[in-house]
C-alpha cells in the first residue's frame, strides 16, 4: 500500500466512542498537532483530545503532528512522555512516519483511527438500485 493521498480527499480522524470524528480536507494541512488543551497559554491544538480525558490517558499538550508533504500524510512523535504507537509500533521521537488508510495510532492510552475519505465536491454521486436498469 502506497501512503500517498490524493487531492480532494478527507483525513478522518476517529476517536472511540467519540460523538464526531475529526475530518480536515488534505489539500489545506500543513500541520495538524494532536494534543490537549494548555492552560497555562490558553490555546488548544488542532486535534484537541481534551474532551477525551486526554490528561488521564497520557496525552501531551503537543503530542504529536501529522504533516502533509510531497503528496505523502506523516505522523510525527514530539518527544512525548507517553509515547506514540501507530499500529502498535512505538515511533521515534521527531521521526517522520507515514500514515494510511486504516492505521491506529495510539497517543498515550488512547488509540484514534485513520481514515481517508473521498471528499464531498469530488465524490461520484450515489445512484440508488431501483433507478438503475439494464439497457
Amino acid at each position: 500500500m502506497i501512503p500517498c493521498f490524493g487531492k480532494g480527499m478527507r483525513l478522518v480522524i476517529i476517536v472511540p466512542d467519540g460523538t464526531s470524528p475529526f475530518t480536515f480536507n488534505v489539500d489545506t494541512i500543513n500541520e495538524l498537532v494532536i494534543g490537549r488543551y494548555d492552560s497555562t497559554t490558553r490555546t488548544s491544538p488542532m486535534i484537541d483530545l481534551t474532551p477525551y480525558r486526554a490528561l488521564q490517558n497520557g496525552v501531551s499538550r503537543s503530542h504529536a503532528v501529522i504533516k502533509w508533504q510531497d503528496d505523502t500524510l506523516s505522523i510525527i512523535d514530539q518527544n512525548s512522555k507517553n509515547g506514540t504507537y501507530l499500529n502498535e509500533r512505538q515511533l521515534v521521537p521527531h521521526k517522520s512516519h507515514p500514515l494510511l488508510d486504516g492505521d491506529h495510532l495510539r497517543v498515550g492510552s488512547l488509540v484514534l483511527q485513520i481514515q481517508l475519505a473521498q471528499s464531498d465536491k469530488h465524490k461520484k454521486p450515489d445512484i440508488p438500485t431501483g433507478l438503475l436498469r439494464r439497457v
